[in-house]
């Protein structure tokens, strides 16, 4: 919000000034993400972080997976050296599985559905 703006109480009553600008295809949104853990057979949300859109999700893998968990189970847009090692530093035991992504006139194969990668 421009500085001139910030002084404009009408105006400041119905702007979000927590959230942040995002591009996902060819739409722009003013929102915010829910990084969300689940435990695996009860279904429960066990931990979530709300952000900004803009927010990186690599940097957000750490911050809701709770200590003492054995097995993450991710997609590509939490992938990268630094997220294992702040998830292994709060989870020593981790296993740490990422789903491929397929690309753009490439289908993922069959076999490739499920979870593939494990780090």
């Amino acid at each position: 919000m421009p500085e001139e703006d910030r002084t404009m109480t009408h105006k400041l009553r119905q702007t979000d000034l927590d959230a942040a600008w995002a591009k996902k295809d060819e739409e722009t949104h003013i929102s915010y993400k829910d990084h969300v853990a689940v435990d695996a057979e009860s279904k429960l949300i066990i931990g979530h972080v709300v952000t900004p859109a803009s927010a990186a999700d690599c940097k957000q893998l750490a911050e809701v997976v709770p200590k003492g968990t054995e097995e993450v189970y991710d997609d590509s847009g939490y992938t990268g050296a630094d997220i294992d090692v702040a998830l292994r530093e709060k989870c020593s035991d981790v296993e740490h599985f990422t789903t491929k992504k397929g690309q753009r006139n490439k289908l993922l194969r069959r076999r490739s559905m499920p979870i593939q990668e494990k780090k």
